[in-house]
């Protein structure tokens, strides 16, 4: 495969994956050792990874203490594209894989939360112009071009609140390009908002996605995750906290205890899975600074917040797991840039400063370069006297590939020959960054004929080749070839020695395992340093990396699994266990193992720092530290590891053997034991905490409910409000009418009294009804009266709510000790009866009461006083309510009095929860003269107390100022009497 090819390639697909929001890694069985390293030797935590089967991948950073290689830094003239010594390894780890796997597959995971898009945050919007979509359709055109045996295939993804599968996995390639370029693109802009920013179901549906796909294919894998703002789960601190916590695998913020497990995050990079976190920051809220910067330790395992250095998961990630890295752009523009970077740095390519002129060099052993400008008046001009015509945005050369995207141009220039090598000139009248990188066009080709015996001197073989299949000339590079090998356990890389190279590009080093060598060897081979010979201008380090089976000699027992995987670890009184297989020689003799330190492991490492609390029990028999294998026998041996320590934690740690032949030599050999831990939650104290949140949650609503309707609840009063108050009676036939013949049909304005105008209340009292009131429930609000002492209510509306919400006020509904009413007061009227009139004979005719009209002056209809009392009047359901509470009321009369003496509570006035008894009350059978007719009474407001009714002057008709009635006539003496009674009077206003 061309490189230039491959460059532009992967290029592409990182802008777009910027664009779309993605995590880039690779696949867990393609995880290899890196070659890339902390510039300080050991204490960066820099991992490759290897496409070479199920190879593991290595920590740069232990490896650099091995090799003595440096980290790669790229930094753009505006510093978009500085990456941290975890994301140069996170590069190197992608680029190694790309260049050494025949698949790759790529996510793009895209958010999708309310903030990118200007129909819901308008103008603050991160990306109303979808420029992400742009940049993503166009790296798929170019994800063609990679060809020669690399398969790519492409899935995405979007997130908000939920998590929503967009592209099913699906291979690139030239003849598909176009059509699936345009379809994503579309996808992503007709992709509406989803609402927040739930990182973790994207996480969780990205990497769900990536494993199903691994394991149909086993390639390299990316994880491509661009989010513009913090997580956010419905605004709710407490989730956010405990979501982070989860994902990260430690308690980053005490208010919530992470699940179990060491993270998302880490369990990609254990896998092999390479996360390329991207946080488009326009218009950054203030309030998501903090959790904007948990970005990074999420990402590379490490990073600062507000100061202090959080962890999340394993860190430093051990040598079997990969890096990822995060970058930051504050415009989509400047994304488009920042990708632009990462691609050439993936393909190789190396950053190297302009003159101040924009001049650069290019010597021999450049296979290719690379210039990033953002200035589209830019030119570049070839060598003097190489033929070649400066180059614009509108050149076709052979060997020059120019494409613009998301306002960043990428000049891709392919060194075929010696013309192409000398001082080039970029021109950028507009200014802007500009940024250049080199390629060395180099491979390392390991020889698949490798093979080591534990014991016995072998040698390791391999190729330097191009990778254009342009003849290869060593002597335009200083290099140097290290060697390493990378336990299995995790630990640190060694280094075993520096391969010697010939012109041709072969290589061979000499080799005899020992210690530590057993069972599977994984080796790195890294061109570190490297650079130009003419002007030493640095390029990228070349890296490979070849996993081994170190075989046992045939005389020598052997110990399998090579490598231990104990059991999960659950809480501190479980136990993680394990199972060796001891088998004696091939050679059909006997043999023993050894244990030098007991059966008992080493830990290397442990998240938990729990080293000291460790216990290993096995049931070996042991004799003088070692178990005797019979010729043509196996033996087990079985492990466990216990802590009263529980952590969710992911454990390491070696076992040391000695495998002994018949004749007494030893051949030491390590085997590694790995497992997981967890601290399980109480279940009792778990389930009784949700129940308890649970309730506190729903009573809290129930609450806030009741609290709501308490606030909104309220009698509306309003303008125009206007009362009168009537002698009447009800007869059985249910008939409302006057006193005394009086037609309440001819009711005028002077029978009706001005309110005082109110707002909306919750209480008041009306002379003649008693208490109005309302009282608020948790779905909706009752409206009542309450009657006065010593008399009864009725209404013709029903009562609000279920019999079960009613409760005792349904009883007292019946006896008309409270009578339902509507929330607007105009729409009122009622009938009050005294006690005694409510149970005299039915032979004494109608029952006298008072009727209390309520309505809202409208000077517009001059009917509407005899509209309102018709519609009174004619409504001859109420007697069914006052029949009852004759009944229910003489029952409890006679039951609770006996006779003639006092009423029980059953007909007490005003509320039935008062001790306050009513008088002696006559019995139905004997009737007293003074409950034959109720006389007229003076026209009187509402009051919270008995009035006097003195008289006021008359109100104009129709008009807005309140004006009390005038009484017509003195009221007779309600207590009865002898005196005879007046002439049938007119209804009176009150």
């Amino acid at each position: 495969m061309g490189e230039l090819v491959m460059r532009r390639v992967v290029t592409v697909l990182l802008a777009a994956a910027v664009a779309v929001g993605a995590s880039v890694g690779l696949g867990a069985a393609a995880a290899v050792p890196a070659a890339t390293a902390s510039a300080s030797g050991a204490t960066g935590s820099a991992n490759a990874a290897s496409a070479i089967g199920d190879t593991a991948a290595t920590n740069a950073a232990a490896l650099a203490s091995a090799t003595g290689s440096t980290v790669l830094a790229a930094t753009s003239g505006s510093g978009t594209s500085s990456l941290s010594t975890t994301g140069s390894a996170a590069i190197d780890d992608v680029r190694r894989c790309i260049a050494t796997n025949s698949q790759l597959d790529v996510y793009y995971l895209i958010d999708a939360s309310g903030s990118l898009y200007s129909d819901v945050s308008g103008s603050t919007a991160t990306d109303p112009d979808f420029v992400r979509a742009d940049i993503l359709g166009n790296s798929l055109k170019q994800l063609a071009n990679l060809g020669n045996g690399v398969q790519v295939n492409y899935s995405a993804g979007f997130f908000g609140t939920e998590f929503k599968p967009a592209v099913d996995w699906t291979p690139v390639t030239a003849d598909t390009a176009d059509a699936q370029a345009t379809a994503l693109n579309q996808a992503i802009r007709n992709q509406p908002s989803l609402g927040y920013t739930n990182w973790g179901a994207g996480i969780a549906g990205a990497q769900a996605a990536l494993a199903a796909q691994h394991a149909a294919n086993g390639g390299c894998q990316m994880l491509v995750w661009l989010t513009d703002g913090a997580l956010n789960l419905h605004d709710d601190d407490a989730q956010n906290a405990a979501a982070l916590n989860t994902l990260c695998g430690n308690t980053v913020d005490g208010s919530s205890e992470p699940a179990d497990g060491l993270g998302a995050f880490n369990d990609m990079r254990a896998s092999g899975i390479v996360v390329v976190g991207v946080l488009l920051s326009v218009n950054p809220d203030p309030a998501d600074a903090t959790q904007t910067q948990y970005m990074r330790p999420l990402v590379e395992s490490s990073g600062e917040v507000n100061g202090t250095t959080v962890t999340c998961g394993q860190s430093p990630p051990p040598s079997t797991s990969v890096n990822g890295a995060l970058v930051q752009a504050t415009d989509p523009t400047q994304l488009a840039t920042v990708f632009a970077n990462l691609g050439v740095l993936i393909n190789g390519g190396y950053p190297q400063p302009f003159d101040a002129d924009g001049g650069f060099q290019v010597d021999p052993g450049v296979s290719t370069f690379t210039v990033l400008t953002v200035d589209p008046a830019w030119s570049l001009a070839a060598p003097a006297g190489s033929g070649i015509p400066n180059l614009t945005a509108s050149s076709t050369e052979p060997g020059v590939k120019i494409t613009t995207t998301g306002g960043v141009t990428e000049i891709d220039v392919d060194v075929s020959s010696a013309a192409y090598q000398g001082h080039w000139m970029l021109t950028t009248p507009a200014g802007g960054d500009r940024e250049l990188y080199l390629y060395s066009g180099l491979k390392i080709v390991p020889d698949t004929s490798n093979a080591l015996i534990a014991g016995v001197a072998g040698t390791l073989k391999g190729t330097i080749a191009t990778t254009t299949g342009r003849a290869l000339d060593l002597s335009n590079y200083t290099y140097s070839l290290v060697v390493s090998k990378v336990p299995a356990d995790g630990s640190s890389a060694q280094k075993i020695g520096t391969a010697t190279a010939t012109a041709d590009g072969s290589f061979s080093l000499d080799y005899t395992p020992g210690a530590d060598d057993g069972g599977t060897m994984n080796l790195v081979y890294e061109l570190n340093p490297l650079a130009t010979a003419k002007s030493n201008s640095t390029l990228a380090s070349v890296s490979a990396s070849q996993q081994l089976q170190v075989a046992i000699p045939a005389n020598f027992p052997t110990v399998t699994p090579s490598s231990l995987a104990l059991s999960t670890l659950m809480g501190s009184k479980g136990k993680a266990s394990g199972t060796l297989t001891l088998t004696a020689p091939a050679d059909g003799s006997a043999g023993s193992v050894c244990f030098p330190n007991g059966v008992t492991p080493q830990i290397v490492n442990d998240p938990a720092d729990r080293s000291s609390s460790w216990q290993f029990t096995s049931n070996a028999q042991l004799a003088n530290g070692c178990v005797a294998v019979p010729a043509g026998q196996s033996v087990t041996v079985d492990l466990a590891a216990t802590n009263p320590v529980a952590a969710n934690s992911s454990v390491t740690a070696k076992l040391p053997v000695v495998l002994t032949a018949a004749d007494g030599s030893g051949l030491p050999e390590t085997v590694p034991v790995t497992f997981s831990t967890t601290r399980p939650v109480n279940a009792a104290a778990f389930n009784l905490t949700a129940v308890i949140l649970i309730v506190l949650g729903l009573l809290i609503a129930l609450f806030m409910l009741w609290l709501m309707n308490f606030v909104t609840a309220g009698i509306a009063h309003g303008r125009q409000l206007l009362r009168g108050s009537f002698p009447a009676t009800i007869s059985q036939q249910g008939n409302i009418e006057g006193a005394r013949g009086t037609d309440l049909s001819a009711a005028s304005l002077d029978d009706f009294a001005y309110q005082r105008q109110l707002d909306t209340v919750k209480r008041m009292t009306d002379a003649d009804l008693g208490a109005l009131r309302s009282k608020p429930g948790l779905f909706n609000t009752r409206y009542e009266i309450e009657a006065p002492a010593g008399s009864r209510v009725f209404t013709p509306f029903a009562a609000t709510g279920s019999a079960r919400r009613l409760g005792r006020s349904r009883g007292d509904i019946e006896r008309g000790m409270i009578a339902p009413m509507p929330d607007q007061l105009n729409k009122l009227w009622a009938l009050v009866i005294r006690d005694a009139d409510l149970l005299q004979s039915p032979a004494a005719g109608p029952i006298p009461a008072t009727l209390v009209v309520y309505k809202r002056n409208d000077p517009r209809n001059h009917d509407q006083f005899m509209e309102r009392m018709l519609d009174v009047t004619r409504d001859t359901k109420l007697w069914a309510k006052v029949s009852r509470a004759r009944v229910v009321v003489g029952e409890q009369a006679s039951g609770g009095a006996g006779g003639t003496g006092s009423t029980g509570s059953g007909i007490s006035g005003g509320n039935s929860s008062t001790s306050t008894r009513s008088p002696a009350i006559p019995s139905p059978a004997a009737p007293t003269a003074s409950t034959s007719a109720t006389a007229p009474t003076a026209a009187r407001p509402p009051s919270s107390s008995e009035p006097s009714a003195p008289p006021a002057p008359s109100a104009p008709r129709g008009g807005d100022q309140a004006a009390p009635a005038v009484p017509r006539a003195s009221s007779p003496d309600g207590a009865g009497g002898n005196q005879p009674p007046p002439p049938p009077p007119r209804p009176r206003r009150q």
